[in-house]
């Protein structure tokens, strides 16, 4: 087979029957080594990473890892509210028994009575709401909480300490950005990154336990 070279291209003439053939552009060899496929689409070279939206990005796990620390903290906030709406429901209806059991018949008692115990229901259903609003990093719920814990404050010096944490996680920089649509969208792209609950938090707990329990026994006391 040889290979001529014309103004019109290259002329392939085989050696055996001296057939021609015209060949425009590039030599046999050449197009044998690049084989054009009519069904393969066009090749793409992307200059920047595809952010594909619902998927994690590099600058997605830096700021989750950064931020985990004070989302769990403010989690197990929500943790406590639930502990503490467990505990104040059941204890309306035990202020109601108590002031039963105590014989307290003055009068307007029924009215007092019921008074308290809406107002312990009250707390203990807004408690679920807010835990559950907390837990989902929603914004109003951080306000919720922070609002609920400001009382605390005159409670020194355990209500004190506690109350003030809660309000550093709820209003803080960090605080504000963890409860922000932009960060839940970070938690959202990220469900590889698991949160565990804080000692601090577990700390807070059994002291929230310890102190509705002597009410209790306080309570069972004056009853009898």
């Amino acid at each position: 087979m040889l290979v001529e070279k014309s103004d019109a291209g290259e002329i392939v003439v085989c050696s055996q029957c001296s057939n021609r053939l015209r060949i425009s552009g590039k030599s046999p060899v050449a197009a044998s080594q690049s084989p054009v496929n009519p069904y393969e689409s066009p090749a793409t070279t992307l200059s920047h990473p595809v952010d594909l939206e619902g998927s994690a990005t590099s600058n997605d796990i830096v700021t989750r890892n950064r931020f985990l620390s004070h989302e769990t903290s403010l989690k197990g906030i929500g943790l406590l509210s639930y502990l503490g709406a467990a505990i104040i429901i059941p204890l309306s209806f035990l202020t109601l028994i108590g002031f039963l059991l105590g014989g307290m018949q003055q009068q307007g008692f029924p009215i007092v009575a019921v008074f308290v115990l809406f107002v312990y229901l009250a707390i203990g259903i807004g408690q679920i709401f807010v835990a559950r609003g907390i837990r989902r990093l929603e914004n109003w719920a951080r306000i919720a909480i922070g609002v609920f814990a400001i009382p605390g404050l005159i409670g020194i010096p355990v209500g004190t300490l506690i109350s003030a944490y809660i309000l550093f996680l709820c209003f803080s920089k960090k605080g504000r950005y963890v409860c922000s649509p932009e960060y839940r969208q970070v938690v959202a792209n990220t469900p590889q990154i698991q949160y565990k609950t804080s000692v601090v938090v577990w700390v807070f707990v059994a002291i929230l336990v310890i102190f509705i329990g002597l009410g209790l026994i306080a309570i069972c006391a004056g009853a009898g």
